[in-house]
């Protein structure tokens, strides 16, 4: 409705009820259709792409906020060809007999440029490579924009930040163009409780504190708490495992823990700190256990399965059961089963890793990086409320 008009509108007030009525009068008018499109550039892209690429049509009602949409996939399409400062401009000619427009558009594609600095901000944990790593595009190299959409994607992907906003602007040369990117880290660290039966019929708990990005390098470090005995009670001899994780690859230590009590009603991070406190553990362990929240406890069946020359183990669990647990409650609630659930895991020694597609191919499913501390969560995320 390119003849729209908004009238002056008209206030009613209602000094009884302290109301005001506010009408506003619009006329309408006619509505347009598109006549006739033209682009008007060159052959940096063809007018077929274009057509193909935009959404205004010939025949089709005119839209302005479409077109504007419309204006800006052209500005992308010329920008994937190192054109970064293409400029669209939209001509549109109206008859008010036949109630048509003709549209064109001029391009004017500028100069072609090049990725000056790419730079970081925000990032205090993450290493700069950590996310350069993840950049499609490289300095010095023809701008592209679709390079750049993919990047913002690849960094969001690590799950490593709450936000993540990618600024352009002119470099020091005409040609050039710089980018920088504004990153904000999430808190990675959680605390997680879980609670496991061996195919031999062994109670075998664990406590699992996960922190992904640990120390910038895009690692991962799990602490879990093993010991023999009831889902509830008394942890007798239990030991802390630290394990830290580069992709599917991981390390190993152990450390004695004093037994200590996990009551259904109450449980907290301050009874976990006295626990941390009365263990003979090295400094930098506590270090990595101060401040850190349980929020989820976990049960299951697993079973065990061993290659006959002892490189390659196979563990199954199934039968999983969630309690979740939060800082404001201090007790396990909202117990959840996954009887339908199955979580396999191979694991053997970096050494024999040329052989376990051997393996792996026998499976009909695919392995991943998923975990039953990520499948309860995940259930809890979305179920319960914050």
């Amino acid at each position: 409705y390119l003849r729209v008009k908004v009238l002056e509108p008209r206030i009613d007030i209602n000094q009884r009820a302290r109301e005001v009525h506010i009408t506003i009068p619009v006329e309408e008018g006619p509505q347009f259709r598109v006549k006739s499109l033209d682009i008007k550039g060159d052959e940096t892209v063809s007018p077929d792409e274009i057509q193909k690429g935009i959404q205004t049509k010939v025949g089709e009602v005119y839209n302005v906020s479409q077109l504007r949409r419309d204006i800006l996939t052209i500005t992308d399409l010329y920008g994937q060809k190192g054109f970064a400062y293409a400029d669209a401009n939209p001509i549109s000619t109206l008859n008010d007999d036949d109630r048509t427009v003709k549209l064109s558009v001029e391009v004017d594609k500028g100069k072609k440029v090049y990725v000056g600095n790419i730079e970081f901000l925000g990032n205090i944990k993450t290493k700069d490579n950590v996310i350069r790593r993840e950049f499609r595009l490289k300095e010095g190299e023809l701008f592209d924009g679709s390079k750049l959409k993919r990047s913002k994607q690849r960094i969001n992907n690590l799950n490593y930040f709450e936000d993540v906003k990618i600024d352009t602007h002119r470099g020091q040369d005409p040609d050039l163009i710089d980018i920088l990117t504004t990153v904000t880290e999430r808190p990675t660290g959680s605390f997680t409780v879980g609670i496991g039966f061996s195919s031999i019929e062994n109670f075998v708990f664990s406590t699992s504190i996960t922190q992904d990005n640990l120390f910038g390098n895009g690692q991962r470090w799990k602490a879990r708490i093993r010991w023999y005995g009831d889902v509830f009670g008394i942890a007798s001899s239990p030991i802390l495992e630290f394990k830290l994780k580069k992709g599917f690859v991981g390390t190993k230590k152990s450390f004695r823990l004093p037994s200590f009590e996990i009551d259904k009603s109450e449980f907290n991070a301050q009874i976990l700190k006295t626990i941390f406190e009365n263990a003979d553990l090295p400094v930098d362990v506590k270090e990595k256990l101060t401040g850190l929240q349980p929020v989820l406890l976990n049960t299951y069946l697993r079973s065990y399965f061993v290659t006959l020359n002892n490189r390659y183990r196979i563990t199954v669990d199934t039968h999983l059961e969630f309690y979740n647990l939060r800082p404001t409650w201090n007790h396990f609630q909202f117990k959840f089963s996954e009887q339908l659930k199955t979580v396999v895991e191979l694991k053997y020694d970096q050494e024999w890793d040329n052989e376990a597609e051997k393996i792996t191919n026998q499976f009909p499913f695919r392995l991943d990086k998923n975990s039953k501390f990520v499948a309860g969560m995940s259930h809890f995320r979305n179920e319960v409320p914050e």
